[in-house]
């Protein structure tokens, strides 16, 4: 993102006032480095979100069932499919692939699931 960013300011820059080839790189470097010191901080808070918040799963998760697509056991994740998407899973029993569950909790982005 920075990059592009950078490539175009220097376009742009370029289009409004003529500029040589040697200009041209070294201004995208100086613009990527520029960009990636003022926006980083601010962008990783976007697309990573609020890490409180995103660590308790909604109320309308738990309680729901998913189906095991890849067995799971107490010291081996597996695979649940819920809502049509794939999430990592464990439990405190061994559960089989294709058994319905019922998701308990979650921690992190793994789901925790009982029979």
């Amino acid at each position: 993102m920075f990059f592009g960013l950078a490539a175009l300011t220097v376009a742009l820059l370029g289009w409004l006032m003529p500029i040589g080839q040697s200009v041209a790189w070294l201004l995208f470097a100086l613009l990527s480095v520029v960009y990636i010191l003022l926006l980083r901080r601010f962008l990783k808070k976007v697309f990573l979100g609020d890490l409180e918040s995103s660590d308790r799963l909604p109320d309308t998760f738990i309680g729901n069932y998913a189906k095991v697509t890849e067995a799971i056991a107490p010291e081996n994740p597996g695979k649940v499919e819920f809502s049509g998407c794939a999430w990592e899973a464990e439990a405190d029993e061994r559960l089989e692939v294709g058994q319905r569950v019922k998701i308990v909790d979650k921690k992190n982005l793994t789901l925790k699931v009982s029979k």
